[in-house]
């Protein structure tokens, strides 16, 4: 099933990604990742490389996803806090990510 939704698709795009510039996903400051379901979050934390394959729900407990954590975790309020509309939701991360940077 993993196959399925995508998880070694997203591992895969998660290195291709941050190899070429020299960097791990557990060194970035926020991640903005896409997910119209709760159940979604613990997949992409693990195909992400932001925790060890066992230790999702283990990391989302100790609040290692949130602010003042070394990796903020959606802080536009993902997908979900927009009602996860189709292609807008997707759009609405880049530009959360986006304002901050400029």
């Amino acid at each position: 099933m993993r196959r399925v939704v995508g998880y070694g698709m997203s591992h895969v795009a998660a290195r291709l990604v941050c190899q070429p510039v020299g960097v791990a996903t557990a060194d970035l400051d926020a991640v903005e990742r896409s997910g119209g379901f709760a159940q979604n979050e613990r997949r992409t934390y693990k195909t992400l490389g932001l925790c060890a394959e066992r230790d999702a729900m283990v990391c989302v407990g100790a609040g290692t996803n949130t602010y003042d954590a070394k990796t903020v975790t959606n802080p536009s309020g993902g997908s979900l806090i927009k009602g996860h509309p189709l292609g807008a939701a997707g759009m609405a991360q880049c530009l959360a990510l986006t304002y901050p940077l400029r």
